[in-house]
């Protein structure tokens, strides 16, 4: 998934340099026209005007030069705190994922990309049904309904499927948020309850084991009176 990032962000910066070259072709067009209408201007000005314009073009140059110390500072900002991003999300115990309102994954984190046996870039855009028990499928939709429905954080349990093909049981925690365009999109924190689930589920069977032999003696007790 790294590799696949990686190119993603070469891309990106392949267009920012050719947008950035284009900008730059209409600023020097735009400065040419500009300098031969300032040339024109500054043969009609007396010196004091002339030394006057230098001064305010000084200080417009000065004041560039801190607006673009400014920049190149708030950039090494923002390239620390995307990595900072991808840590936390990436390498986060527990499983990061955004839906849109059908139920497409339009995200996931490596994570949750291992659980299901696959990479980030093979989960975007397939329904997350496909990953979920399909007794599970009426829940995951009815999660989406009430979501859109109240506005509120929702909780449930799921069963996942694994890509050794065994359910893993799954506490989802899901919230309501829009995207730049207003669309709807859910954010899932999903935490991995397995192996307590498997605990409770034996405990339930012992329990209902019991109740059933306490039932059988209580029968045989009552026959034979």
């Amino acid at each position: 998934m790294n590799n696949d990032k990686d190119r993603q962000f070469g891309n990106d910066d392949a267009e920012l340099h050719g947008g950035m070259r284009l900008l730059r072709e209409q600023a020097e067009a735009q400065a040419l026209i500009k300098i031969a209408q300032s040339a024109k201007r500054i043969a009609t000005l007396d010196p004091d005007q002339v030394r006057g314009l230098m001064h305010e073009l000084s200080v417009h140059e000065i004041e560039l030069e801190m607006q673009n110390e400014e920049l190149r500072l708030i950039q090494v900002e923002l390239e620390g705190a995307l990595g900072r991003y991808f840590e936390l999300y990436d390498l986060a115990p527990v499983g990061y994922c955004s839906l849109s309102e059908a139920g497409r994954l339009l995200q996931a984190n490596q994570l949750l990309a291992n659980w299901l046996g696959t990479s980030e870039q093979a989960l975007v855009t397939r329904p997350l049904a496909s990953f979920i028990h399909p007794d599970e499928h009426d829940n995951e939709y009815l999660l989406r309904r009430r979501l859109l429905a109240r506005g509120s954080p929702q909780m449930c349990q799921w069963r996942f499927l694994s890509h050794a093909g065994n359910p893993i049981w799954v506490q989802v925690q899901a919230v309501l948020r829009t995207d730049a365009k207003g669309a709807p999109t859910f954010h899932l924190v999903l935490t991995n309850i397995d192996e307590l689930k498997q605990t409770q589920l034996a405990l339930q069977a012992a329990l209902d084991e019991q109740d059933a032999r306490i039932q059988e003696l209580q029968q045989r007790l009552s026959n034979c009176s």
